[in-house]
């Protein structure tokens, strides 16, 4: 996973007054042995130092290709994609969460340093 805490935000809008962006580039393989459907951008929040949980922003930025919308991959197969989280200015991000099923099936969290 590639993180940037100071991403930049792509084609119209903009955060929040007093938000800023943080996107992480994700890869998911399918490990099992029946396609894997999901909307991961669903499932993922990222966790700042005070605990406090940030969703996905459909805002594309200056990461690459989102996972917002659909993925379907076939047994064995990859896909990478970019989530984009709208933060509290100046959060401290400490970890992320990814969560199958749309955030209902089994969740991994990993550390940020």
């Amino acid at each position: 996973m590639k993180v940037m805490p100071d991403a930049k935000m792509e084609g119209l809008g903009k955060p929040k007054k007093g938000n800023a962006l943080y996107a992480a580039q994700w890869t998911i393989k399918n490990t099992g042995t029946a396609p894997y459907v999901d909307s991961p951008s669903n499932g993922s929040v990222v966790i700042d130092s005070s605990g406090q949980q940030f969703d996905t922003t459909y805002r594309e930025s200056n990461c690459g290709p989102s996972f917002n919308g659909r993925v379907n991959l076939l047994p064995g197969k990859l896909a990478k994609g970019c989530m984009t989280y709208e933060i509290v200015e100046g959060s401290k991000i400490t970890s992320v969460q990814f969560g199958m099923s749309s955030g209902f099936g089994e969740i991994g969290e990993w550390n940020i340093e």
